[in-house]
């Protein structure tokens, strides 16, 4: 269960201003979210194949490399969809 200073202090820190309605929404969604962790964390990992876990926490992924840049203008041209000169993007959590 996530402590009234604690939800508190994380909303100072995310700097959300909410209604009083939505506080009681967020908090519940954050207490669901937090509850699925502490569920996979109990998840049983002995039946795991230990060389999978040494290939997961290798970096498997090239150097960064710069090339060449493309103009903001031409990069928004091929998002799907822009608001503001931003790329829209649906959302990935959804709050109740």
């Amino acid at each position: 269960m996530l402590k009234e200073d604690e939800f508190l202090a994380l909303m100072e820190l995310c700097r959300i201003a909410c209604t009083p309605e939505e506080k009681v929404k967020i908090r519940s969604n954050l207490e669901r979210i937090l509850d699925y962790i502490e569920q996979l964390q109990q998840a049983p990992m002995e039946t795991v194949c230990p060389s999978l876990l040494f290939f997961l926490s290798q970096n498997a992924m090239r150097e960064d490399t710069e090339g060449e840049l493309i103009s903001k203008e031409a990069f928004l041209e091929g998002a799907p969809e822009t608001i503001g000169g931003l790329v829209r993007v649906p959302p990935v959590i959804k709050f109740e």
